[in-house]
């Protein structure tokens, strides 16, 4: 505490003796603000009205299931994390701004948690769902658009510890092979061997978090679904991998594996204001990024991701007419 009064007081010094009229509005702006603001949004971070159900069982492993808004996808999803789910993780069902009966009866039905809350803040529902497992030391996030595969938990956890045991990295989250994916879409049409297939047809292969077909085009997202099933399939030719992959960039978090740690020192999944979506993964992947803690793909683990946003009705009408092989 003396060090910091004493750091403050240096720099308060230097801002009015030393500097410019703009350069002291600079500092402002720049160290005395911003010192302010980050206390506060640590604290912002945990407060909002909520109402919990809690069904843990003081486990070290928590999944988190972001649900709310896809009831249509609820059926296929939840049976296959109800059956690939091992009895050492607490799960705790999640809908940021809304309370939904279906949820709380499939909550129920699998003696699982359920929070929601007041205000439509997803970063707000995950940090308080971690807050009330304290005992959860590895956390697991899903969307409710992800269809996970057989070993999908212990796959992640044995690649996260995997990489932290070779000493290189200090890994930020773990996510699975995704198939609609800005990134790891690339290494499952390698692995398949459709990436050429893929390129001719839609004139690239290139990797990005945003602006590229695999993340905007509905026709890139049908072609990737169609070389993805039957899910169950696909995923076995993935299963004997044991590399993994280092994340370049921004990543979409619908599917991590990260360490209580890490949430701890970033502050908490960083809330915004009510309904702002994508904050918290921006926050998370700036984070890892500018503090070393990069993100990895798991190549022994596939799962198959529904959508993004701009390719969503017309991929509906193709699970439609292929519900029996997700």
């Amino acid at each position: 505490m003396k060090h910091k009064i004493l750091k403050i007081s240096s720099s308060l010094f230097n801002l009015f003796f030393k500097n410019s009229f703009k350069d002291k509005i600079w500092m402002i702006l720049n160290n005395h603000l911003i010192f302010l603001s980050k206390y506060y949004q640590t604290w912002y971070n945990l407060h909002g009205r909520y109402t919990f159900i809690n069904r843990s069982k003081n486990r070290k492993r928590l999944l988190i299931i972001v649900a709310g808004y896809k009831k249509y996808l609820w059926p296929p999803v939840f049976k296959r994390i109800s059956q690939f789910v091992g009895k050492d993780i607490d799960v705790c069902i999640i809908s940021p701004g809304l309370t939904n009966i279906k949820l709380k009866q499939i909550a129920k039905k699998n003696n699982w948690s359920y929070l929601s809350t007041h205000e439509n803040k997803l970063g707000l529902a995950q940090n308080l769902a971690i807050k009330h497992h304290p005992q959860a030391e590895l956390i697991y996030k899903l969307d409710e658009d992800i269809f996970i595969t057989k070993n999908y938990f212990i796959n992640l956890e044995k690649t996260l510890f995997k990489i932290k045991k070779e000493g290189i990295y200090t890994p930020g989250f773990i996510a699975p092979v995704i198939n609609v994916n800005g990134f790891s879409y690339i290494y499952f049409l390698k692995k398949i061997g459709k990436d050429k297939e893929y390129l001719k047809k839609f004139g690239e292969l290139k990797s990005a978090c945003m602006g590229i077909k695999a993340h905007f085009s509905p026709e890139a997202a049908i072609f990737l679904w169609k070389h993805s099933l039957p899910l169950n399939k696909i995923a076995c030719v993935f299963s004997n991998n044991s590399s993994y992959l280092l994340i370049p960039h921004r990543f979409s978090i619908g599917a991590i594996l990260l360490e209580r740690s890490l949430w701890e020192k970033m502050g908490y999944f960083k809330v915004a204001s009510n309904g702002k979506l994508g904050f918290e993964e921006k926050n998370l992947c700036e984070f890892c990024c500018l503090n070393s803690f990069p993100g990895f793909i798991a190549t022994n683990t596939f799962v198959g991701h529904f959508a993004f946003r701009p390719q969503n009705e017309k991929i509906k009408k193709y699970y439609a007419n292929n519900k029996e092989q997700f």
